[in-house]
């Protein structure tokens, strides 16, 4: 639900899955939920409620989303906030468990190393970024996880951007569109970014209209995602609040549809 943008229902479920672990005593159930509730938090771009539910899920001993799930959602939150020193000691802290031989799910696999390459782009360590933008292609296909294969190239077509190389960018931007203009993509937290994204690009270079056109693109399915939350109670309305007034999407908004 989380990916497919039902951030309501998903919201819904994770309150009576919290209300009956409570019930049952359920700690390790808990921790989870509270997890999966920071997750969509960073979704919505909640970064600073992200990172405080991440920080009320206190882990216990023997609990297994403490090793990897938590200090992952804890770095992204923290880069999102611009706190990269932050960021970097939990993303450490996951490499070191992973050195120790800690196996990590495929999926919070990509999460890492795409929050890794993100953290080396904001560090302007380009070459860094791309090892992991090529780690991350290695995990997500075969037999082929779109949504992190399209953010693999938007991430591609950021670190080649900074690095003046504009065919690279472009063709890396050309693949990402590729994977979420698809007929059965279903890629809504995937698409925005890329759309966003490749408004900025034609931006730059002069192509008005185009630009305008994907950050239309970008902004229906983030009005779409804020829809879905309702307007029901203050986590609802702090959520849209979140996503809608972010510093990067005031511009793009304009041209919603």
């Amino acid at each position: 639900m989380l990916h497919l943008g039902e951030w309501g229902e998903l919201r819904k479920l994770l309150a009576e899955g919290l209300r009956a672990a409570e019930q049952n005593a359920s700690p390790f159930v808990q921790t989870l939920l509270q997890l999966l509730a920071a997750w969509l938090h960073l979704e919505a771009l909640d970064f600073q409620g992200g990172l405080a539910l991440c920080e009320r899920a206190q882990p216990r001993l023997g609990d297994p989303h403490a090793v990897i799930f938590r200090p992952i959602l804890l770095g992204r939150a923290h880069l999102g906030l611009g706190q990269y020193d932050e960021a970097a000691r939990c993303f450490a802290e996951i490499t070191s468990a992973m050195e120790a031989g800690v196996l990590i799910h495929r999926r919070f696999g990509m999460m890492f190393l795409h929050g890794v390459g993100e953290y080396w782009l904001a560090q302007e360590e380009t070459a860094r970024a791309r090892t992991e933008a090529d780690k991350l292609f290695e995990l997500a296909g075969p037999p082929g996880e779109r949504a992190y294969l399209a953010l693999g190239h938007r991430l591609l077509t950021e670190i080649a951007m900074a690095e003046h190389a504009w065919e690279e960018a472009l063709a890396h931007l050309s693949r990402a569109l590729a994977i979420v203009d698809a007929e059965d993509a279903e890629l809504p937290l995937a698409a925005w970014r890329v759309y966003a994204l490749a408004g900025d690009v034609n931006q730059r270079l002069d192509c008005h209209e185009e630009a305008r056109r994907y950050w239309a693109q970008s902004a229906a399915i983030i009005h779409q995602l804020a829809d879905s939350l309702g307007e029901d109670d203050e986590e609802a309305l702090t959520l849209r609040a979140a996503l809608l007034n972010a510093e990067p999407m005031k511009r793009r908004l304009r041209y919603a549809p």
